[in-house]
């Protein structure tokens, strides 16, 4: 499912990039993309739990950046769209990548947002490395 996650992440980019082109914004295609995303999200979510009242249950007493899941979906949404059409698909997943693994290595090293600390290993900061040169070198 990871895979077919990471390939669907890449055929987003390129889709979402020629959206932005051909509505000459990527801001404008940033939030259509969202928008229809969240509509058959909803949709689906709605027959999941089967009415709205157990879709929309009050939460009290959490941390506020609970919330903020949606903005940064909203700007990885973004970036894609406006980065595809000046550097490509394939250096977009690439940074994209880079990103991902670097920002989940940091998480996971301070404990953040609720996750349980783990020790980021030497190897893993040797990979994450060599993948930001193998960018570079995509990238000439």
């Amino acid at each position: 499912m990871g895979v077919f996650g990471g390939m669907a992440l890449a055929t987003q980019a390129a889709v979402n990039g020629e959206l932005g082109r051909q509505l000459g914004s990527p801001l404008s295609g940033a939030v259509v993309s969202f928008l229809v995303g969240a509509g058959v999200l909803f949709i689906i979510a709605l027959c999941y739990e089967k009415s709205l009242a157990n879709l929309i249950k009050p939460i009290q007493g959490q941390p506020f950046w609970i919330w903020s899941g949606g903005v940064l979906g909203a700007l990885f949404i973004l970036s894609g769209v406006y980065l595809v059409p000046k550097i490509g698909t394939g250096q977009v997943v690439m940074l994209v990548l880079s990103g991902l693994i670097c920002g989940s290595l940091l998480v996971d090293k301070l404990g953040l947002f609720g996750v349980a600390k783990k020790a980021v290993l030497p190897i893993q900061i040797v990979g994450a490395l060599l993948l930001l040169v193998g960018v570079g070198f995509i990238r000439l």
